[in-house]
């Protein structure tokens, strides 16, 4: 879900304003079924991970608790889940970082939409001012 992939030009009239509009909203409505798929995802990875760190501190035969804290995180960079090559560790952070990513492009088409209305407000008022529609 990128902005990127949208017209440069800023609409001019009503009706390219209302299209720009649609396709922000289109696309807000397709990326919404792949953030849910990575949210489910980063809860399933990230129970695994919490699990499997939490066993590594009580079992390890470290004597600090600092010690057993980092040699449980290294650890969890050994850790599977049996449908990944990825470790448990990496796993979280990249997750992480694609729900971001998806929620931070999602407030900017938001943003951006903000803006349209804003555009198509002004539009209807010159319009209704007698100005017509510039081009």
């Amino acid at each position: 879900m990128t902005a990127s992939r949208f017209a440069p030009d800023p609409p001019a009239t009503p009706g390219e304003v209302n299209a720009r509009l649609v396709e922000y909203a289109d696309a807000l409505e397709q990326a919404q079924p792949e953030l849910e798929r990575l949210l489910a995802e980063h809860q399933r990875v990230s129970l695994a991970y919490e699990l499997r760190y939490a066993a590594s501190v009580q079992t390890s035969e470290q004597r600090s608790e600092d010690r057993r804290k980092a040699e449980a995180i290294a650890l969890m960079y050994e850790q599977r889940l049996p449908d990944s090559e990825v470790d448990l560790a990496t796993r979280k952070a990249d997750l992480e970082m694609r729900i971001k990513a998806m929620r931070e492009a999602g407030h900017n088409i938001r943003a951006s939409m903000n803006g349209l209305q804003t555009v198509a407000a002004n539009l209807r008022a010159e319009m209704s001012l007698g100005g017509g529609v510039r081009r």
